[in-house]
């Protein structure tokens, strides 16, 4: 990434989920994440997917 970019919309997303985990981890146990950890699982199968198959570029760029 250059220096001159910015994190974008997704990266924003996965900054606050991040946080978002940080303060589930600490108000209610390190246990308590499996309930954010398994609804993620299924959106990073199908990015992951999406990416393999190249469906998230756009024409041209």
């Amino acid at each position: 990434m250059q220096e001159s970019e910015g994190l974008g919309t997704l990266g924003w997303v996965l900054l606050a989920l991040l946080l978002l985990g940080v303060v589930v981890a600490l108000a209610f146990g390190f246990a308590s994440l499996v309930y954010i950890a398994l609804p993620l699982t299924v959106v990073v199968f199908v990015t992951i997917v999406a990416l393999c198959t190249g469906t998230s570029r756009k024409a041209g760029a």
